[in-house]
């Protein structure tokens, strides 16, 4: 687990990578991910690439970063535990199909319950 968390390391663009499951070779590519054991890791790295994005996490006049909100509300959580590495997305209802991207309009407090 350390070795991959170490291994995926973004450009430090103050931004934090989220991978977003919106289709089944995603949701398979996670649940190779999650599991994990040191094979192959740089092909599933760079599989995951395409279904990552950065989130910027940097607070803006005192106001959460937008990452912190989607992290304080609950829909995007570490893949690994104990990393932070890779964050994964968990409510899909927050991935715009249309935009190819994250709705970022949480407001401030709002959690999401699942």
């Amino acid at each position: 687990m350390k070795e991959i968390d170490q291994k995926f390391q973004l450009i430090d663009d103050r931004s934090v990578p989220v991978f977003i499951p919106f289709d089944e070779e995603a949701r398979d590519i996670l649940q190779q991910l999650k599991e994990y054991q040191g094979d192959d890791g740089r092909t599933l790295l760079r599989r995951a690439g395409v279904y990552t994005v950065g989130v910027q996490n940097v607070s803006h006049e005192g106001r959460p970063s937008p990452f912190q909100r989607l992290f304080d509300a609950g829909v995007v959580v570490p893949l690994w535990e104990k990393s932070t590495a890779l964050f994964v997305l968990v409510d899909m209802s927050w991935y715009d199909e249309d935009a190819l991207g994250l709705k970022l309009d949480i407001p401030d407090g709002q959690a999401v319950v699942l």
